[in-house]
């Protein structure tokens, strides 16, 4: 089964805490992926939200922009909102939901983040690659996502010109941010994943309307895999980012 975006929520920006974050339409054992960008400030109070997973301890960030990205899977149809607390300057979130992630374990496959300071044309330097060992895994089957944060005092919209290392296909979904305290917004793109390797250091992976600092993400969803291959053992993909 492909993982497939489904639906992004309606994103919310505050110089206080934001206590009605709310998921968009979704189904149990449907993926939410929560964006959460501030000015390079940890939320306070309970921090990750309860039941939210960070991709890592160490998100991307630079010193006026930090974008945190956790995941949690939908336990029922009707989702309850999301508490983000004061980081001090500004927050800024929304989640996504992806149907057709893997339903146990970690559904990242693999992740990259890097920070990139004052440019309009962030390039990673890394590169992420699916290696589908047992061949039960389409790579069709995985879901890409390109996601960024700016550090302006700019509502947005700001990104344009998506592209991944094969240049086509990405579709933008979110690109829109607040103006409270410092400014920040988070720009967000997806696609299908038609090739095995999606960031190789060219070209710019965005452009961006205005001189900003920038924390990004490319991020690989594991799909729900088949119960047995034609070998009879489940299917076993590995990853190198």
């Amino acid at each position: 089964m492909a993982a497939n975006y489904q639906a992004l929520g309606t994103a919310q920006g505050s110089a206080g805490s934001i206590t009605t974050l709310a998921w968009p339409t979704h189904l149990t054992d449907d993926l939410g992926l929560l964006f959460v960008e501030t000015s390079n400030q940890t939320p306070g109070g309970t921090w990750p939200p309860t039941g939210w997973t960070l991709i890592t301890s160490i998100p991307a960030s630079t010193t006026n922009t930090v974008l945190y990205v956790l995941w949690q899977r939908a336990t029922s149809s009707a989702m309850g909102n999301v508490t983000i607390t004061d980081s001090g300057d500004h927050q800024y979130a929304v989640i996504m939901t992806i149907r057709g992630a893997a339903k146990t374990g970690d559904p990242i496959h693999t992740y990259l983040n890097e920070a990139f300071s004052a440019t309009t044309a962030p390039q990673f330097s890394g590169s992420c690659t699916i290696n589908n060992n047992d061949g039960t895994l389409n790579t069709s089957d995985f879901l890409y996502i390109l996601a960024a944060s700016w550090d302006l005092d700019n509502a947005g919209p700001l990104f344009s010109n998506w592209i991944d290392y094969f240049s086509v296909g990405l579709q933008a979904r979110a690109d829109a941010g607040t103006t409270q305290g410092n400014g920040g917004g988070i720009g967000i793109a997806t696609k299908t994943a038609t090739n095995a390797t999606f960031i190789n250091g060219y070209p710019p992976f965005v452009t961006i309307s205005s001189t900003a600092d920038c924390a990004a993400w490319a991020i690989i969803i594991q799909p729900e895999p088949p119960a047995l291959s034609s070998s009879g053992k489940k299917s076993a993909v590995a990853s190198s980012c």
